[in-house]
């Protein structure tokens, strides 16, 4: 069984960031250009954040690949509200 190791080291200067209509918070990392490539998505841990994405989505993209940072959060967050830097978040009731 063959294996391998990347290391990411650091990022393309080049790497475009663009914010996802309707998705607060969300970012699109990507080489310039409009060819298709293919997309990893960042999915961060329970307590949201963009922490991931910021961190990997340029080096990642930086490989070729269109990188979604996708945070979530659960619909529920009684007294705490949503996260600090995301207050453009709401909750609804259903």
């Amino acid at each position: 069984m063959a294996t391998a190791t990347t290391r990411l080291l650091g990022a393309r200067s080049d790497v475009v960031i663009d914010d996802i209509p309707g998705f607060p918070a969300a970012r699109l990392y990507r080489l310039p250009g409009d060819h298709p490539r293919p997309v990893i998505i960042v999915l961060h841990g329970a307590d949201g954040g963009t922490g991931a994405s910021e961190r990997f989505g340029p080096k990642l993209a930086s490989f070729g690949y269109a990188v979604v940072g996708l945070p979530y959060y659960s619909p529920d967050w009684g007294a705490y509200g949503p996260p600090k830097g995301h207050c453009q978040l709401k909750c609804t009731d259903r």
